[in-house]
């Protein structure tokens, strides 16, 4: 069974978000990132390699997500990426797993339900949008290089958008996730310590990277 680092998770707070996450993770000190299958890193989001980014969406919920939702998302993302374009497959699926999920019902699900992967120029990014949930509360989580899940997404609301942007933060390796800090800003081990940034550990509506995160994306490649 191939088993991926446990990277982010997002806890649902009445107002906030606050984030708990399993590991210490870096490309650096864990093992298993070394035995990976796929070969996206940070800087494939960030530089030029790649000319395309395809976005897969499996949701199992009763609509799919907000059209404006992506739009923001992707304005967001292009403002700090090489790739030009930025395209979205939403992909309708069946709940699957018991009411609470695991990692390995995430990665063997993906097995099935994942269409694209990368190649031929274009870079992918996998995201489950589901309606159950990871432990009781957590609403977001990296579980591969190239994978993020968002839970309890009956309803969008007003955090959705941040928590999409704060676990494609980690995908493009803010706060010690292989993106270089150029200014020391780390909170904890994996989150920014800079006020209203979304990669925050407790993070709020606003859904923008601070400057020292901008800074550190355009360090490794990105603008």
């Amino acid at each position: 069974m191939r088993t991926w680092p446990r990277i982010t998770a997002l806890i649902l707070g009445t107002t906030l978000f606050i984030s708990n996450c399993k590991d210490a993770y870096s490309p650096q000190n864990n093992k298993i990132w070394l035995q990976k299958q796929t070969t996206e890193t940070p800087k494939d989001y960030l530089g030029p390699a790649y000319a395309n980014l395809l976005v897969e969406i499996d949701y199992d919920t009763t609509t799919p997500p907000n059209t404006d939702t992506l739009n923001t998302y992707k304005e967001e993302i292009l403002a700090r990426i090489q790739p030009k374009n930025i395209t979205f497959r939403t992909d309708k699926i069946m709940p699957f797993g018991p009411e609470t999920l695991t990692i390995d019902d995430l990665e063997q699900q993906e097995k099935i339900t994942r269409d694209e992967y990368t190649g031929a120029g274009t870079l992918t990014l996998h995201v489950y949008w589901l309606t159950k949930n990871i432990g009781t509360t957590y609403a977001g989580f990296q579980y591969t290089p190239s994978s993020i899940a968002l839970f309890n997404m009956q309803q969008e609301n007003e955090y959705t958008l941040s928590i999409l942007l704060h676990e494609t933060g980690h995908i493009i390796g803010l706060v010690n996730k292989g993106t270089q800090q150029q200014t020391e800003h780390t909170a904890d081990m994996i989150h920014c310590a800079t006020p209203n940034c979304v990669m925050q550990k407790v993070i709020n509506s606003k859904r923008t990277y601070c400057q020292n995160c901008i800074e550190d994306i355009i360090a490794a490649g990105g603008r």
